[in-house]
């Protein structure tokens, strides 16, 4: 009996064309993907499994990982509480930072001046070389006015720019004092965007706002100056922006060397940089929108691009 090939190699995961109607190329045994799991593609299209077995560090319900360093903030969820840990790959420790957190609730990080502002949308706080601090207005110092200042709303999103901070919750986004990260101005300075927020990525002249429904860019170096455009149609899934800034060359565009974020919208992977200058990376073959789940994951390791959405 004659043996042949029906999968050598593959181009790729595509969600946009039928599945019945994916290529085929049988001279090589090249296919699309409908659906991939726990598959590693190599650039030459062909498949290894990703999995090389794992190692148990710790037991328990992990989630909301953030870099400090060389070490890893998380939270880790206990039967009545949850508690924020640092984790430390070099030595495989985990340190309590704080417990009594409240349950299943993902944790927002900031990192200005070598503090880590944290908020959990119930609870907040600021860490820094390794102790947990109250995240409090100070007494007010300046000169005399009228206007009415509170300490920090709690959020499900954090960001800097410009030194202000902004705190987003729902559908608000709350903005500091100008390089005075505690104080806030609720009855003002404030943005109601309808539509709950799910990101905030600023960049050089203006900053990336996600919606549940739209993607927005706010031009202007600061919240005051911002004027709103909507870029793209689609919302952007929550805790999908990447920890840091990345160029266009980093992911491939030799002529766009500027900084920006990578997050998950409805359409694809986006790219979003100065000027309102968005890439849908991944336009021609992946469509997010009918897949369920509202957050997700994208973070540029080495010279590869990781993106999933949580089911």
């Amino acid at each position: 009996m004659k043996s042949f090939h029906l999968f050598r190699r593959t181009t790729g995961l595509n969600t946009i064309r039928d599945p019945a109607e994916l290529v085929y190329d049988p001279a090589t045994a090249t296919v699309e993907l409908a659906i991939a799991v726990n598959v590693d593609v190599e650039r030459s299209g062909r498949r290894k499994s990703r999995r090389k077995g794992r190692t148990l560090l710790q037991a328990g319900e992990f989630h909301s990982g953030f870099p400090v360093g060389s070490q890893i903030l998380c939270v880790q969820e206990y039967p009545t509480w949850a508690s924020l840990f640092l984790f430390d790959p070099q030595s495989n420790a985990f340190t309590g930072i704080r417990s009594g957190l409240s349950k299943h609730r993902f944790t927002a990080y900031c990192d200005v001046n070598q503090q880590v502002y944290y908020s959990n949308g119930v609870e907040n706080g600021i860490y820094a070389n390794g102790v947990s601090a109250a995240w409090a207005m100070q007494a007010y110092s300046g000169p005399d006015t009228d206007l009415e200042f509170y300490d920090p709303p709690v959020a499900s999103i954090i960001a800097v720019m410009g030194g202000f901070m902004m705190l987003a919750e729902g559908p608000i986004i709350w903005i500091s004092e100008e390089f005075d990260y505690a104080a806030y101005n609720l009855a003002n300075r404030y943005l109601d965007l309808v539509d709950d927020v799910t990101m905030i990525a600023p960049v050089a002249d203006g900053a990336w706002v996600g919606t549940r429904k739209e993607t927005l860019f706010m031009a202007g170096t600061t919240p005051a100056l911002w004027q709103v455009a909507i870029r793209m149609a689609g919302g952007v899934r929550e805790r999908s922006r990447s920890h840091r800034l990345i160029t266009g060359t980093e992911l491939g565009f030799d002529k766009v060397s500027a900084n920006g974020y990578t997050w998950i919208s409805d359409y694809g992977v986006c790219w979003g940089g100065p000027g309102g200058q968005i890439i849908n990376l991944t336009e021609k073959r992946i469509h997010n929108a009918d897949l369920a789940g509202v957050s997700g994951y994208c973070q540029l390791v080495g010279s590869r691009l990781i993106a999933s959405i949580d089911p």
